[in-house]
């Protein structure tokens, strides 16, 4: 038998209900198909709520509580889904110099095909400043982020300062337990938390669409802050229109950490093999570039952020940094994922 407790309002006079006026309808759910959001504290009571539609959720998405001490995470259908991942060698013209090496930005965006063998759940904000310093007691906030600490708003902006070693997850495979996933796993209950793999991270990102933004072939500055309407400086989360799927902010703001490794050159090729190159009909599953075979320590990141132009905030685009560096830029956050099956 299942118990169902009714937390009343203070305010709720009497605290009475005259015999034979209440009833309740309880809908439930399989443990492997839940609800499109799922909302958890924070705080350490590992309280997680769930609804069927954004506008289900109290007080709206934009309220402060959801930048603030609680995460909302939409679900993504990916199951069972064939997608095209990357981009037409088009879209990708010209070529770019990281760590002394020359790399074609087409190289790193080949289309091929990918499935996602299980729903997951996508944050829709990136990681605020004030849930960055719940977690590792510090803001972290670049000298070239445009905004301060003494700004109004500055708890809603994206933590822009993030290193993947030493503040968001640790070099081990699995999360150091002093930094933003580990204590987030440790705060909520909920095991599988992480960064999404590059792939995750794009197929959110698309939302079905295969434009070079989830809004079409042009940036629409209602969907994203770059360098054509940021002014130089991070915005709060949640400030311009979301992807299909209710996501804000995967196009502009700040670049978002991926769990993948970047590699140079023909990035495809050399990590998942040539056979989907020759044959268009070979599907690549769950791809992740799990290991550092670049050797130079670099991550990879996506979305672009408030000082790039269009072309770096595009779905297919992929930039790349020292996992253990982020410098003075500012630019560099995330937003977390996790398993959409519970136990």
């Amino acid at each position: 038998p299942l118990t169902v407790t009714w937390s009343a309002k203070s305010d709720w006079p009497d605290h009475t209900v005259d015999g034979g006026k209440i009833r309740a309808v309880v809908k439930a759910w399989a443990l492997d198909c839940p609800p499109d959001y799922l909302v958890t504290d924070l705080t350490g009571d590992k309280m997680h709520k769930f609804y069927v539609s954004e506008a289900a959720i109290p007080n709206g998405v934009h309220a402060a509580e959801y930048k603030t001490t609680k995460m909302v995470f939409r679900r993504i259908p990916a199951s069972g889904v064939t997608w095209r991942m990357g981009a037409p060698a088009s879209e990708a013209p010209g070529s770019q110099s990281k760590a002394s090496t020359t790399i074609k930005y087409a190289d790193q965006e080949i289309p091929h095909y990918v499935s996602l063998l299980e729903d997951y759940y996508m944050a829709i904000y990136p990681i605020t400043q004030y849930q960055c310093k719940l977690f590792i007691d510090a803001y972290r906030n670049g000298t070239k982020s445009g905004v301060s600490e003494t700004d109004d708003d500055f708890i809603y902006t994206p933590a822009n300062k993030l290193n993947f070693s030493a503040n968001l997850r640790g070099s081990d495979v699995e999360p150091d337990s002093n930094m933003i996933v580990g204590k987030m796993r440790t705060a909520t209950g909920l095991t599988g938390i992480d960064v999404p793999s590059d792939a995750q991270w794009e197929y959110a990102c698309r939302a079905g669409t295969s434009t070079k933004f989830s809004c079409g072939d042009t940036l629409d500055g209602r969907y994203a802050w770059n360098s054509n309407n940021a002014e130089g400086k991070i915005r709060p989360v949640g400030e311009r229109l979301p992807n299909p799927w209710g996501l804000y902010d995967m196009h502009g703001n700040v670049c978002e950490w991926t769990y993948d490794w970047w590699e140079w050159g023909d990035y495809y090729t050399q990590t998942f093999g040539t056979a989907w190159a020759t044959d268009h009909t070979v599907t690549i599953v769950d791809p992740l570039a799990a290991a550092d075979n670049w050797g130079k320590g670099y991550g990879t990141q996506r979305g672009g952020a408030f000082n790039n132009v269009d072309f770096d905030c595009r779905s297919s685009r992929r930039q790349c940094y020292a996992r253990n560096s982020v410098g003075e830029e500012g630019i560099y956050g995330a937003r977390l994922c996790c398993p959409a099956v519970f136990e």
